[in-house]
């Protein structure tokens, strides 16, 4: 039976808006709702957020809203693609770029192993000779204060917030949550990223 497997919850879909044809000017909160949406919740938070995207180049607002979450208090966990397990170039540079910054806020950040152990185990002996498979992060989800979760097409960089139209899940139900950032904390164990952390420079 489906039924006992079913977690049950408040589901509230994020469509961003479609700009109007005749051309007259539209303020980036009234066609980007699902930034907005993001950002209002996690200025709600009080404890944990975990951010996973593929591409993750920050604005100047989302690194306002990360060290405004940190100054109360909140863990920031962000998780993304290494330069190994990165489908775009162009992208793992725009990142790297602001990776020190990111550790200056204080938030955790840990980048995927093209080699995750969680997805090789997926497969048999003979399909990782046959295929030699590369793995990637893909998903773009975030769990707060392991109460919501939010699924969506959008990556956290400047494509996807001022350019696309993006779509998703916002997702109340703390029993979801906690599965999910399970999940995130499995993919955030050593066999399948790595951890980045401040060094200070050697002269």
């Amino acid at each position: 039976r489906l039924e006992p497997q079913l977690l049950w919850g408040k589901a509230s879909l994020l469509v961003d808006a479609v700009p109007e044809r005749d051309g007259q000017p539209q303020s980036r909160a009234e066609l980007d709702r699902t930034g907005v949406t993001l950002n209002r919740i996690l200025e709600q938070s009080r404890d944990e957020v975990y951010i996973q995207s593929a591409y993750l180049i920050l604005l100047d607002g989302g690194f306002k809203a990360i060290d405004e979450a940190i100054s109360r208090g909140v863990k920031v966990k962000l998780a993304t693609n290494s330069m190994a397990s990165n489908n775009h170039l162009t992208a793992f540079i725009g990142y790297r770029k602001q990776r020190q910054r990111m550790l200056a806020t204080g938030a955790q950040l840990s980048e995927m192993r093209p080699e995750a152990k969680s997805e090789r185990e997926l497969f048999t002996d003979e399909q990782l000779a046959q295929f030699k498979p590369n793995f990637g992060l893909h998903c773009k989800t975030m769990v707060f204060d392991r109460k919501v979760t939010i699924v969506v097409s959008l990556n956290l960089d400047p494509r996807s917030i001022n350019l696309n139209t993006e779509i998703g899940f916002m997702l109340e139900s703390p029993t979801l949550a906690e599965a999910v950032a399970a999940r995130i904390d499995n993919h955030k164990s050593p066999g399948n990223t790595r951890k980045l952390i401040m060094q200070d420079n050697v002269h």
